[in-house]
């Protein structure tokens, strides 16, 4: 009779340790533990793979940054995608071709609509949208039209300061296609062309102070 007594006490005793430690484990843990479970049936044992699969799919999509169709973006936008998508093997052209889809808006998402979202076409798309949008060859060239084009900028401060910014942006661009932007007398005269004569006189006289 104390035998089972001790032995009922016994069984008590494990039980509520059990639900201690139940208790104390994060939540999932207990849902998890069936994945060392040997008995798993094939087709479950997959989910796991499927699941993790599925994440590394989808993470890259809020990395790749939207692109619709300013050129002087293209080169910004493909550097991103070419490294996180294009380049990526574990990823199939179908899935390549999606990323890049859900990426494009605007003139850039019209260039490639017709094609239809299968592997086959994936390496088309991305030669449409370089053919339309990818304008390194004579990028330089279009900016320093553009500069030349400008107006001049009127004698009020808020005129002088659009025409700076102008003029600043593009020759940002102008360095990135590897055109050194030093003090040559070129860049200087077609800066200084954009602006009133008293500025132009200004820069001048500091310039003399400063023995450039």
């Amino acid at each position: 009779m104390l035998t089972k007594v001790t032995s009922s006490c016994r069984k008590e005793e494990l039980t509520q340790q059990s639900e201690l430690i139940t208790a104390s484990l994060p939540v999932g843990r207990a849902s998890t533990s069936s994945n060392d479970n040997p008995d798993w049936t094939s087709g479950s044992s997959t989910q796991p793979e499927r699941t993790e699969r599925s994440i590394q799919i989808r993470r890259p999509l809020l990395e790749v940054p939207p692109f619709s169709g300013n050129f002087r973006e293209f080169n910004a936008f493909w550097s991103v995608f070419e490294s996180l998508i294009h380049n990526d093997r574990e990823l199939t052209d179908t899935e390549k071709f999606l990323f890049l889809k859900q990426a494009l808006k605007g003139k850039a998402a019209a260039a490639i609509q017709c094609l239809p979202v299968i592997g086959e076409k994936y390496q088309t798309a991305v030669n449409t949208l370089k053919k339309h949008f990818d304008k390194s060859a004579n990028m330089a060239d279009i900016l320093i039209n553009e500069i030349e084009r400008l107006p001049r900028a009127k004698g009020e401060p808020h005129s002088c300061r659009e025409t700076f910014e102008a003029i600043n942006s593009r020759m940002s661009h102008l360095e990135q296609t590897g055109i050194p932007m030093n003090a040559d007398r070129m860049w200087r005269r077609l800066i200084l062309s954009k602006f009133p004569e008293f500025v132009c006189r200004t820069v001048i006289q500091k310039e003399n102070e400063a023995g450039m």
